[in-house]
């Protein structure tokens, strides 16, 4: 139910933001703002009783006081730093990475005691750079495939990468916002938020568009 609502909301909108909170006991608390001409609308809704994780062994991030603070887990291939966080509450664990905002680990504690990874991914970070699966990523501008890589708006024709096939555009292109490092705009024990802009003409899309995760 939890991933249903995940792929209804993450729609291609032209601004918005999503908000997946741990609270309490093992809840989760998805926030959904979005912004049209219409003005902003809001929805929220709880996952009461989820019965995820505490501290699991699978997750190695320096501790402070009782805190897991953000790790150097490795670099791009330009330099630039790749972060990983470890956030928890009540019996949920999960470790995401400012590169493409994404959900690497999400860690249940079973009733048994014992841990498991529920989500998709890979142990290496350089593997991410290739995920042809895109998993644990947030994709944009666009999801899919558009088809001979260019539409037209408002009469403007505008191209965009072929990296499907050399024919159409797959997920936006080869360096979308899933494969760049993020600002990481705040973090804690239970949250942290991951911001990124995407300018006018970049990737051949056009307008300004910015995409908040927390």
């Amino acid at each position: 139910r939890l991933f249903k609502v995940l792929r209804r909301s993450l729609g291609n909108h032209s601004s918005f933001a999503y908000h997946l909170d741990i609270y309490g006991c093992g809840h989760l608390l998805l926030h959904h703002a979005e912004w049209s001409k219409a003005g902003k609308s809001d929805t929220e809704q709880r996952f009461p009783g989820f019965p995820l994780c505490g501290e699991s062994a699978g997750i190695s991030n320096k501790q402070v006081g009782g805190y897991k603070m953000g790790q150097i887990i490795g670099k791009t291939k330009d330099g630039k730093d790749i972060t990983a966080y470890v956030i928890s509450g009540g019996r949920l664990t999960a470790k995401v990475m400012d590169f493409g905002a994404d959900l690497m680990e999400l860690h249940v504690q079973m009733k048994d005691g014992s841990d498991r990874d529920i989500v998709l991914g890979y142990k290496d970070v350089e593997q991410y750079f290739f995920n042809d699966p895109n998993y644990g990523f947030i994709i944009g501008r666009n999801a899919n495939r558009i088809g001979g890589a260019s539409f037209t708006l408002d009469g403007v024709t505008y191209s965009l990468e072929k990296n499907d096939n050399e024919i159409n555009n797959l997920h936006s292109g080869f360096t979308s916002i899933q494969r760049r490092v993020w600002d990481t705009k705040e973090e804690a024990a239970d949250h942290v938020t991951f911001a990124i802009k995407s300018p006018d003409g970049d990737l051949g899309f056009p307008g300004n568009m910015g995409k908040i995760g927390r």
